[in-house]
C-alpha cells in the first residue's frame, strides 16, 4: 500500500489575477510519478481570509494553506458573500482594518455567518490592540483575537481547535474472554462508543495482539481454562514496556479477597458481571483517559507534544518487527532544522521554541495517522512511515520541507524563515532498527553537507555539492553583430518566459546572437515543466502569463531552492506587482517593450551578482570541506595518541603505578609508556613531540616503537642512544625534536637510573615531603648528538617518582610552581593512583590551556621493607 492517506492538495485561491494555484502543480520528477499512482486524501477545511489589502490577504492565506487548509482570500464584502454562498467556510480570519472600507464589520461578519446553518468560528486580527476593538470582536462572535503582525503558528493552532482537525486516536481495547459470545457483546458495546477493539478468546493469543498494537486498556475475564486472568496479568507485567497498560478484570467473582488478590498480581481495577453497557463504556473510557494523560506525560515531549526520544525508538523497533512479519516495506526520515543555534542566538529561545512547535504541527498535519512522529533531540525529528517505499517517503518529506521553508516566523516585529534538512532510509532484508536509523542519519548528514534545505535518500547518488557554475560572459564582451554558437558549454543558460507571440522570437534571437544558450516558452505551465528538469542561470519572466502567473512561477523557483537569477518583464501598469515580486525573490525587472541596450545592461548586472553569489557559495563549501577534513585528521591523531597509552602492569610487588592523559582536540603529541623488559625491572618513559595534529601523532608513534625496540634493561643511557640513531633521519626530515624522560627501576632495591633529554619535569617526592628534581641528562632528541649522562637516585619506602608534561605545568603555574604542586600531591598519599587523581581535576578546570596534560606516578609502598623482611 502506497503512502496515500493524508497528502493534501491545497487550493489556495488568491486574487483572481493569480490564476492556477501553484500547489496543485506537484513535485515534477519522482514526485509526479508518485502522485500519478496515488489517490489523494480529502482537501482540508475551507478558511476565508478577509483583508482589504490584497497582498496581505494573499500572504496570510498562503501561510495558512501551508498547514493543509483550503484558503480563499477576500478583499471586499461582496467577495466574502460569494465565497461563503459557493461553499460555507469552516472558519473566518478577519482583519479589523476591514472597517476602513466597510464601516460595520460586526454586522457583516454576522451576515456571512448566517449563510451557513452552522455557527462559523471567527478569528479577528488587528494592528490596533485596544479594549474597544476586543469588545467589538467579542460582540461579533469572535472566537479568538490576535495582534498584527500575527504569529501564524498560534493562529493555525486556534484554527485546528475551531475546525476540530486534530482528532484524537480512538481508544484501543483488548478483550481477553474465553466466551465467544461475551467477547462479541463487549466489543459491540465499545465499538458503538467509538472505540476500536481486538479479541483474544485464548490467553495465548493475547501477547501477540498486544505486541502488534499496544492497547490503551486490557479488559480481561478472571476465570479462563488453562490460564486464568490472574496468571495472564502476571505474564503481561513481566514485560516492562507493558507496565503502563491498565488491566481491568471483568468477572462474576464477588469475593472481595479474591478481587484484591487479582489486583495484587497486576490488575488495576475490577468490574463485576453482569454490567450495564453504559457502565462498561463509562468505566473503560475514564480509565483510558487517566492512563493516556499519565502516559502522555511520560512519552511525549512537553514543548511539541510529539513522542520523545526513547518512545520513538520503541515504536521503530515495533514497526520493523511488524514489517518483517507482514512482508511490507518501511521507511524512516530523520529531520534537522538548519542553523537552529543561529535562530536561538539571533531571535531568542522563545522564537526558537515557536519554530519547533510550527515544525511539529506541520508534520502532524501533513502525515498519516498511521505514521509515527517524534522529537528525537533538540532540533531533530524522526518520522516512521509504515508501508512506504523510499521514493514515496522522499516525495512526502520533500513536500513538507518546501512548505516549512515558506512559513513566516516572528520574533516581535521581526519576520524570518527557517529550513530543515532530512535523510530517508528504507528497511532492507539485512537491516534492523538500529541500521535503518543509522542509514537515515548518514543521509541527513549528506543533505547537510551538500547545502542544507534538501532531502537525501540513503543508498542513492548524492546530489552535486554545488550548482553548475557557468562561465558567465557579459553581453558587452561579445563582438556585436557576430553569430555565436548557442550550445557552447560555457555560455550562460537563459529561460525566456514570454506571453507575446510576436516579441518572444525576437528576444530569443537577441539572446542567441549574444552568445547565450536560450530556451523560450509561452506560458507558466511550460516554464514549470522546463524548470523541473533544468536549472538555468537566468530566467526572463513575464508577469502576465496565461494559466500560471509569473508570480506563481517565481514562487516555484524559490521553493525549489534554485539560485537562478530572475528578471521580471512588466507593463507600465503592473509595476506594483513587480514590487511584490522583488520582495519575494526576483533580482530585477524590465519594462515592455524591451530595449536591447537596457536588456544587455540588466542581464550583465544580474549575471554578475549570480556569479559572485555562486563563487561565494563554492568557497564556503570548500572551506567547510577543509574544516571537516581537519576535524577528521585531528580525531584520528588523538585516536593514534590514545591507542599508544600503556595498559596497567599486572604484577608490581611493593609499588603502585598510575598515569593519565588529557589530550587537546588537535593532538599535542605527548605520550607516556611503561613496560617490564625483564623480570624485576620496570622501564618508564614520558615524552613530548614538538608539533600538532597527525604529523606529531605519527612521530610520537615512531618514538614509542623505537623505545620499545631499543630497550636495554642495563642502562637508560644506552636505550636513549639507540633511539637517537634510529630516529635521526625522521627528526631531521620533520625539522622537529622530542623532549623525553626515560627511567629504569630495579624493583627489589629501588634503584632508579634515568636520562632526561630536555624534559625537565621529573621529580622524586620523598616520604619526608622533600622534592628532588631529576636534573641529569642532556638536550632534546634531534637537537644534539647521542651523548647523554645517566643519573641515579634511590626510591625508599614511601618515595614517589612523579613526571608531568608541559601542559600540566602550564596549568599549575597559575597557582604554584611544579615543585610546590608535586609536594602537595604526594602529601599523605599511599598510592600512585591517589596522586594522579589529585593532579588532573585541577588541570581539567583550565581546559583553555592549549596542550596535552599528562601525569605519571610511581610510588614505592611505605611498607616495602617490612614486606621484604617478612619474605
Amino acid at each position: 500500500m502506497l503512502y496515500v492517506e493524508r497528502i493534501r492538495r491545497v487550493n489556495c485561491t488568491i486574487p483572481p489575477a493569480s490564476g492556477v494555484d501553484l500547489n496543485d502543480l506537484r513535485h515534477q520528477s519522482a514526485a509526479l510519478q508518485y502522485a500519478a499512482n496515488t489517490t489523494f486524501g480529502a482537501v482540508g477545511p475551507r478558511i476565508l481570509v478577509i483583508d482589504p489589502q490584497k497582498n496581505r490577504a494573499h500572504d496570510l492565506a498562503a501561510q495558512i494553506a501551508l498547514f493543509g487548509y483550503t484558503t480563499v482570500s477576500c478583499t471586499t464584502l461582496n467577495e466574502v458573500r460569494l465565497a461563503a454562498a459557493q461553499q460555507p467556510p469552516a472558519a473566518l480570519v478577519c482583519d479589523l482594518s476591514f472597517r476602513e472600507t466597510d464601516r460595520i464589520v460586526a454586522a457583516s461578519v454576522h451576515e456571512v455567518a448566517q449563510l451557513s446553518p452552522l455557527n462559523i468560528p471567527t478569528i479577528f486580527i488587528t494592528a490596533d490592540d485596544t479594549f474597544a476593538n476586543r469588545l467589538e470582536a467579542v460582540r461579533a462572535g469572535g472566537l479568538a483575537y490576535f495582534s498584527a503582525p500575527v504569529d501564524v503558528g498560534a493562529l493555525v493552532a486556534r484554527l485546528d481547535e475551531a475546525t476540530d482537525r486534530l482528532h484524537p486516536d480512538p481508544y484501543r481495547v483488548l478483550i481477553v474472554e474465553d466466551s465467544y459470545w461475551n467477547s462479541q457483546l463487549y466489543a459491540t458495546i465499545l465499538n458503538d462508543a467509538g472505540m476500536t477493539t481486538a479479541i483474544a478468546n485464548l490467553p495465548a493469543q493475547a501477547l501477540d495482539l498486544i505486541a502488534e498494537q499496544i492497547p490503551d486498556l486490557i479488559l480481561m475475564d478472571m476465570y479462563m481454562p488453562e490460564c486464568d486472568g490472574i496468571e495472564l496479568a502476571a505474564v503481561i507485567r513481566q514485560q516492562p514496556e507493558l507496565h503502563r497498560v491498565p488491566i481491568v478484570f471483568l468477572s462474576a467473582e464477588t469475593d472481595r479477597n479474591a478481587q484484591l488478590a487479582a489486583l495484587a498480581r497486576g490488575g488495576d481495577d475490577f468490574l463485576t458481571k453482569p454490567i450495564l453497557p453504559d457502565h462498561l463504556v463509562a468505566s473503560v473510557r475514564s480509565r483510558i483517559q487517566r492512563a493516556r494523560v499519565m502516559r502522555s506525560q511520560m512519552v511525549r515531549d512537553s514543548l511539541t507534544g510529539l513522542l520523545n526520544h526513547s518512545v520513538t525508538k520503541e515504536h521503530l523497533e515495533r514497526e520493523v518487527a511488524r514489517a518483517r512479519r507482514n512482508g511490507t516495506t518501511l521507511s524512516i526520515a530523520m529531520l534537522d532544522i538548519d542553523h537552529f543555534k543561529q535562530v536561538n542566538d539571533t531571535y531568542g529561545h522563545a522564537a526558537g521554541d515557536q519554530v519547533l512547535k510550527s515544525m511539529a504541527r506541520l508534520l502532524v498535519q501533513r502525515l498519516r495517522a498511521s505514521d509515527v512522529v517524534g522529537r528525537y533531540g533538540g532540533e531533530e525529528f524522526a518520522i516512521i512511515m509504515p508501508e512506504t517505499d523510499g521514493a514515496a517517503a522522499v516525495s512526502v518529506v520533500d513536500e513538507i520541507r518546501a512548505r516549512f521553508a515558506q512559513l513566516h516566523h516572528r520574533a516581535g516585529a521581526i519576520e524570518f524563515h527557517a529550513t530543515f534538512s532530512g535523510g530517508v532510509a528504507t528497511l532492507t532484508n539485512d537491516s534492523d532498527a538500529a541500521t535503518i536509523r543509522e542509514n537515515a542519519d548518514i543521509a541527513l548528514y549528506q543533505a547537510k553537507r551538500h547545502g542544507r534545505n534538501q532531502i537525501a535518500q540513503a543508498g542513492t547518488p548524492t546530489p552535486p555539492t554545488e550548482w553548475h557554475i557557468s562561465a558567465l560572459r557579459p553581453i558587452s564582451a561579445l563582438p556585436s553583430g557576430h553569430e555565436h554558437n548557442s550550445s557552447a558549454a560555457d555560455a550562460p543558460q537563459v529561460l525566456l518566459v514570454y506571453a507575446d507571440n510576436t516579441a518572444r522570437p525576437i528576444v530569443h534571437s537577441w539572446l542567441l546572437n549574444a552568445g547565450y544558450r536560450a530556451h523560450m516558452v509561452a506560458d507558466g505551465v511550460a516554464a514549470l515543466t522546463y524548470l523541473a528538469r533544468k536549472t538555468p542561470d537566468l530566467v526572463l519572466l513575464d508577469v502576465q502569463l496565461p494559466g500560471v502567473s509569473g508570480l506563481d512561477v517565481l514562487a516555484r523557483i524559490r521553493m525549489l531552492g534554485s539560485d537562478s537569477a530572475v528578471v521580471m518583464l512588466t507593463n507600465a501598469d503592473t509595476e506594483s506587482i513587480v514590487l511584490t515580486a522583488l520582495r519575494r525573490g526576483a533580482d530585477d525587472y524590465l519594462r515592455k517593450p524591451l530595449d536591447p541596450v537596457e536588456l544587455q545592461a540588466v542581464l550583465e548586472r544580474a549575471l554578475a551578482r549570480l556569479r559572485l553569489s555562486r563563487n561565494n557559495t563554492m568557497l564556503r563549501r570548500q572551506l567547510l570541506a577543509h574544516h571537516l577534513q581537519v576535524e577528521r585528521e585531528q580525531e584520528r591523531a588523538v585516536r593514534v595518541q590514545m591507542e599508544r597509552l600503556p595498559q596497567p602492569v599486572a604484577q608490581l610487588p611493593g609499588y603502585s603505578l598510575a598515569g593519565r592523559c588529557v589530550p587537546v582536540p588537535d593532538a599535542g603529541g605527548d605520550f607516556y609508556d611503561w613496560h617490564a623488559p625483564v623480570p624485576g625491572c620496570l622501564q618508564l618513559t614520558i615524552g613530548d613531540v614538538v608539533g600538532r595534529g597527525m604529523p606529531a601523532a605519527l612521530l610520537m608513534a615512531t618514538v614509542y616503537a623505537a623505545l620499545r625496540a631499543a630497550t636495554d634493561a642495563r642502562s637508560s643511557r644506552l636505550t636513549l642512544q639507540r633511539v637517537v640513531h634510529a630516529l635521526a633521519a625522521d627528526l631531521d626530515r620533520e625539522h622537529t625534536f622530542v623532549r623525553l624522560l626515560h627511567a629504569t627501576l630495579e624493583l627489589d632495591t629501588g634503584r632508579l637510573r634515568y636520562v632526561d633529554a630536555g624534559h625537565g619535569l621529573g621529580f622524586v617526592r620523598r616520604a619526608t615531603g622533600e622534592v628532588v628534581p631529576l636534573d641529569v641528562g642532556g638536550m632534546p632528541l634531534g637537537l644534539s648528538g647521542d651523548l647523554y649522562a645517566e643519573g641515579e637516585i634511590w626510591l625508599a619506602p614511601g618515595d614517589a617518582l612523579i613526571a608531568v608534561s608541559d601542559g600540566l605545568r602550564a596549568t599549575w603555574t597559575q597557582t604554584a610552581d611544579p615543585a610546590t604542586m608535586i609536594a602537595a600531591l604526594g602529601a599523605g598519599a599511599d598510592a600512585a593512583t591517589m596522586i594522579v587523581e589529585r593532579a588532573l581535576p585541577a588541570a581539567e578546570a583550565y581546559l583553555a590551556i592549549d596542550d596535552d596534560q599528562i601525569i605519571v606516578a610511581l610510588m614505592r609502598s611505605p611498607h616495602a621493607e617490612e614486606a621484604c623482611f617478612a619474605t
